[in-house]
């Protein structure tokens, strides 16, 4: 159905334009993290899921070219003093053409 959608888009835009130009391409993209959590006093030292989540997000900044993505949600944890079991990303691609 897809590429159906894409070739009628490019025979409109070539038929509108005498040009080939794309429509732009979309996605959305979500990364889970786990990790074994626990209570800040009795786990210290111990993974947060949360901050293994931010640090992607920073090297996805650091990856991707500006304007090429979207953070729209970055969550995570259980309550109040204790370390993150648990991480969420949720973010949104889009490129100018389907190659990129």
């Amino acid at each position: 159905m897809k590429r159906l959608i894409y070739s009628l888009a490019f025979v409109v835009c070539v038929a509108a334009t005498g040009t080939p130009t794309f429509a732009q391409q979309s996605g959305g993209l979500r990364v889970e993290f786990q990790g074994p959590g626990g209570h800040s006093s009795g786990a210290y030292g111990r993974v947060s899921a949360l901050h293994a989540a931010a640090c992607t997000v920073i090297l996805i900044q650091q990856a991707l070219p500006s304007g090429s993505y979207q953070i729209t949600n970055l969550t995570g944890g259980n309550s109040v003093n204790s370390i993150a079991s648990d991480g969420l990303i949720e973010l949104k691609l889009t490129a100018a053409n389907a190659a990129e």
